[in-house]
């Protein structure tokens, strides 16, 4: 995947049109719409303004390898809250995150096993 695909396929995540990169970015809607179809290569000043206004990961944009580092504005508004909180009100919280996250990897392995089991009925 190209640099202009990823920026393309973040917009529309993002559900953010041309129109409003135009006004935040200071790009012409021409350069987006070049940008994103790879016929030029992306400005820096433009990716710079992506970064500071929508905290894009700039490391995924440019080479396709998530930063490890970067926190995306939900991990970083999550972050904000768990900061001011109580020391106990801060351990119920890490307490509830490793439940869910225990049951998220419990789902995952029962449908990878269900997705098995149901080939071995295929072949079997």
């Amino acid at each position: 995947m190209t640099i202009g695909e990823r920026l393309r396929i973040w917009r529309k995540e993002n559900k953010i049109t041309t129109t409003q990169l135009q006004e935040i970015t200071g790009s012409s809607q021409a350069a987006i719409s070049y940008y994103e179809n790879n016929k030029r290569e992306v400005s820096i000043t433009y990716v710079i303004e992506l970064y500071k206004n929508f905290n894009i990961d700039i490391i995924y944009i440019l080479t396709g390898e998530e930063d490890k580092q970067h926190l995306t504005n939900e991990q970083e508004q999550l972050l904000q809250y768990f900061n001011i909180c109580d020391r106990e009100t801060k351990e119920d919280i890490l307490r509830f995150a490793k439940r869910c996250a225990a049951t998220q990897n419990n789902n995952e392995e029962s449908a990878t096993e269900d997705k098995g089991k149901s080939s071995e009925y295929k072949t079997g």
